[in-house]
C-alpha cells in the first residue's frame, strides 16, 4: 500500500487518495469513513500504520501469534511506527467490528525510507480471523 492509502481488512480493501494537478500544494489526504480499519501514512522517513473507526495495534513481534496469541494481546489506541520494525515482523490488529488478524510485514518488499525519495510504500501480508 502507497502513503495515504486506508485498508479494511475484511474483503482486502486498499483505497487511496490521488492528487490530480501534481504542484505539491495539496495537502495529504487519505480516504476517510466508517469501514475503515486504518491508513498507511510517510512523513519522511518516519512511517506509521494510523487506525481508524476504533481500531486498534498490539506490540509487534518477530515471531507468529496466531488467532489465540492475537485474541490475548494487550492493544494500544494511536500510531503504530512501522519504520524500524525488522522486516517479516508479525502485528495483531484488533478491528471496531470485533475481527482479529495478524499483519506480517514482508520481508522481501520491506525497503528502507530513504533509499528513494518516491519510496512511500509498504506491503504485508495478513491473516483475518472471525
Amino acid at each position: 500500500m502507497n502513503d495515504q492509502c486506508s485498508v479494511v481488512l475484511k474483503g482486502g480493501k486498499v483505497e487511496c487518495m490521488v492528487t490530480l494537478d501534481g504542484d505539491g500544494a495539496e495537502p495529504k489526504s487519505h480516504p476517510t469513513g466508517k469501514g475503515w480499519d486504518f491508513w498507511f501514512e510517510q512523513i519522511g522517513k518516519l512511517r506509521t500504520l494510523v487506525p481508524q473507526n476504533g481500531t486498534r495495534f498490539a506490540k509487534p513481534a518477530p515471531v507468529e501469534f496466531g488467532k489465540a496469541g492475537c485474541q490475548a494481546a494487550t492493544f494500544k489506541s494511536g500510531r503504530l511506527r512501522v519504520d524500524q520494525l525488522p522486516a517479516g515482523s508479525h502485528i495483531c490488529v484488533r478491528s471496531a467490528s470485533g475481527h482479529y488478524a495478524e499483519l506480517i510485514l514482508n520481508a522481501e518488499l520491506i525497503r528502507d525510507a530513504s533509499a528513494r525519495a518516491s519510496n512511500d510504500e509498504l506491503r504485508f501480508s495478513y491473516i483475518l480471523w472471525d
